[in-house]
Formats: C-alpha cells, sequence, structure tokens
C-alpha cells in the first residue's frame, strides 16, 4: 500500500506545470511567452524543493524514495527527445533536462539501497523475533503481532502486539482494533479492552498484551484487524532498515460503492483469524489483568515464562 502524505502530493501536483513548462521551453516551435513560461516553472520548482525539504526534516529515507520515482518521467521524457529529437538544439537542451534529472535519481536510489543495508545504532528486537515480511511500520513505528493460541475459549486469547520506536524521538501510537466475519465481513464475535494511546520514548520497544474474548454472537472463523497511527517530532533514524506500510481494510461498504463507480476493489488489512467455537459464553477467568504493556528496549524484560513458548509458536499477523 501506498502511504500518501499531503506534501508529497503537492509536490507530485506542482510537477505537472513544472513538467509542461519545461516541455515548452525546449520546444522551439511553442508560441507560449518564454518569460511567463519561466516564471511559472520557477514557482512550481520553488513549491516541489520546499516539499521536499520539509518531508526530508521528518523523513528522508522515504523522501529518497519519492524522488527516485519523480525522477523517471522527466529522464524518459527527455531521454526520447535527445535520441529522436529533429534538431540539435533541441537534444542538447533535453540532454541539459536528463543529466540532473538522472543524477538526482541516482544519488536517491543509492542512498535508499544504502540506507536499508546499514547497520542500527541500537538492537532491532523485532527483526529478531519476525521475519521481514511479518513487520509493518507508521511514522517510524515499526510493529508486528502474535496469538497464544488461534482458538478463542470462553476464557479467551491472549494478542500480543509488539511496537519498536526507530527514531530518537518520542512517538504517540494509537493501535485500533477491528473484528469481522462471515461472507459479508460483519463485525462482531470478539471484544477486547479499551485501547488508550501508548507513549513510545525515543527507541523505545515494547509490547502491548491484551486479551480477547468471544461475544457469544458469532461462531467459526472470525478475522481480527489491526492498524497501527503513529505521530511524533522529527527525528534521527536509529533502526535503519524501513518496514511497508501497512495495508488498510477495505469494508465491504465500500467495494459496493467502488463497483458502482468502476472499480473492483476489496481485502486489504493486517489480520488474524481466530477460530470461536459455538460454545456459551461465561465469564473468563482473569488471572491477570486484561490489558498489559511489557517494556522491552531500552530495559529488557523477558516474557512471562508460561507465556514465552506459546508466542514462540503462535499464529501471526499476515
Amino acid at each position: 500500500m501506498i502511504q500518501v502524505r499531503p506534501i508529497f502530493a503537492l509536490v507530485f501536483a506542482a510537477l505537472w506545470p513544472f513538467f509542461l513548462g519545461i516541455t515548452a521551453l525546449l520546444d522551439p516551435s511553442a508560441t507560449s511567452s518564454k518569460g511567463g513560461t519561466g516564471i511559472v516553472v520557477g514557482a512550481a520548482l520553488l513549491v516541489v524543493i520546499a516539499g521536499l525539504a520539509y518531508e526530508a526534516r521528518r523523513d528522508i529515507w522515504r523522501t529518497a524514495n519519492f524522488v527516485a520515482w519523480i525522477c523517471t518521467a522527466p529522464v524518459l521524457v527527455a531521454g526520447v527527445v535527445v535520441v529522436i529529437g529533429e534538431s540539435n538544439e533541441a537534444r542538447l537542451k533535453a540532454l541539459g533536462v536528463v543529466v540532473p534529472f538522472l543524477a538526482l535519481g541516482l544519488a536517491s536510489l543509492v542512498f535508499v539501497l544504502r540506507n536499508q543495508l546499514a547497520k542500527d545504532e541500537v538492537p532491532n528486537l523485532l527483526q529478531e523475533r519476525f521475519p521481514k515480511a511479518r513487520i509493518w511500520e507508521a511514522e517510524g513505528v515499526q510493529w508486528s503481532g502474535v496469538s497464544n493460541t488461534a482458538i478463542v475459549g470462553a476464557d479467551g486469547a491472549w494478542l500480543s502486539i509488539f511496537l519498536q520506536n526507530c527514531v530518537a524521538a518520542p512517538r504517540k501510537v494509537q493501535i485500533t482494533l477491528q473484528d469481522a466475519g462471515g461472507l459479508l465481513g460483519l463485525s462482531g464475535g470478539l471484544s477486547w479492552p479499551a485501547l488508550v494511546p501508548v507513549e513510545l520514548g525515543a527507541g523505545e520497544v515494547g509490547a502491548l498484551h491484551l486479551r480477547i474474548t468471544p461475544t457469544g454472537t458469532r461462531s467459526g472463523d472470525v478475522r481480527l484487524y489491526i492498524a497501527v497511527a503513529a505521530d511524533g517530532p522529527p527525528g534521527k533514524r536509529m533502526r535503519r532498515w524501513h518496514a511497508r506500510v501497512g495495508s488498510k481494510r477495505i469494508s465491504p461498504s465500500l467495494t459496493v460503492l467502488g463497483m458502482l463507480g468502476g472499480v473492483i476493489a476489496w481485502g486489504g488489512g493486517v489480520r488474524l483469524t481466530f477460530s470461536v467455537p459455538g460454545v456459551a459464553v461465561g465469564r473468563p477467568s482473569l488471572s491477570s489483568a486484561p490489558l498489559r504493556w511489557e517494556p522491552l528496549w531500552p530495559v529488557p524484560e523477558p516474557l512471562d515464562e508460561p507465556l514465552m513458548p506459546q508466542i514462540a509458536r503462535s499464529p501471526r499477523f499476515h
């Protein structure tokens, strides 16, 4: 899933008058005013530079990723002019466009690759516990999760959501859960404690353990979707590898509305599937609090002994 940021969207919109203006300046037969076109190109370039500088201050890796992507269009267009241009003047102008954009794109791509392969300044606990394909990221916070069982009986099941702040700045993290079951993907079947924002310090890693219990309204397979949102000030990247952004679930109602508009879309979301037996739901025996936070770094604490071997063999989010 592509993470859409407003500033990136503004930069992308400003690129259109910039590219069109550059094309007009390169075309000797264009009838538009060179001075007016130059002003448009300059203003659009100013928006692009200011937007990229703002985003680079927050996350230079994602900004470099974006720059490498947007440089492909002018390189391809100007490259075609260089190859099939009708005059040497047009080829020289196009070559003047190709060289800086190609250099910028390659430099951004090299930065992205080197940053992904660089060594971390602090331990990366999530990579030690989970494969990279099972780790997601939101605004510098990486996360994953497991359950101690795939069957939610009368006493419920434990769900562990691991959070890892990858920047040297605090983060406020909001976790949202949503259950869905049946052919129509209706909600219901599971309940959980109220979730409040989690405050993470610079580079902090921890696990939120919560108890999932059946409501008695649905049996069979129930999917539990998890979404993580984070916010906080810019900070130096401490764990260099970037995980992919977790997709969001497309609800059945949006699927129907999309079909009416000619767009077919369904699925999505990071989820864990539970099996809920069709049994009477009693009052669960709460041997511990239904919600607790366990700090793992910088003050590591091992998981409770009964829980550790279960998590090692448990189903994971996908």
